[in-house]
């Protein structure tokens, strides 16, 4: 049973293989499209008083950003 306990902890964590985010680089870039793409979709539901234009533009802003973040998630 010790043997089984010891052969789980040098495994890495299931989230990071599946990303493979093993650079730090890597992980803040994914860090920022992601974070920048919920930032554009909270402006776009919580703020009713700007004009259609702008709200296009942040729906078009956050989905561009969430496509890059998916695009350097596959590479």
């Amino acid at each position: 049973m010790l043997w089984l306990a010891s052969v789980q902890l040098h495994e890495p964590p299931n989230f990071w293989v599946k990303i493979g985010a093993f650079n730090l680089a890597l992980a803040i870039i994914l860090g920022a499209f992601f974070g920048l793409s919920l930032r554009s979709f909270l402006l776009f539901a919580v703020e009713r008083e700007c004009d259609t234009r702008e709200r296009a533009w942040r729906l078009v802003k956050g989905i561009a950003l969430l496509v890059l973040g998916a695009f350097f998630t596959s590479v």
